[in-house]
């Protein structure tokens, strides 16, 4: 009886680790657009910074 508990909370785990294989693929493919236009942005904003000759203060 133990080993078949056993076995059914193993495939439940192996069940939900599918799950979130697939939640994380997901993810992934949404995330890298935003990750991307957000380091373009920064080139951006730190070129604008230096050509109008804002220094660091500390």
């Amino acid at each position: 009886m133990n080993l078949v508990k056993s076995e059914i909370s193993l495939n439940r785990r192996i069940d939900m680790l599918t799950t979130m294989q697939n939640l994380f693929k997901y993810w992934h493919v949404a995330h890298l657009p935003f990750a991307l236009v957000m380091l373009v942005i920064m080139v951006i904003h730190v070129a604008v910074t230096i050509t109008f000759g804002y220094r660091w203060i500390f």
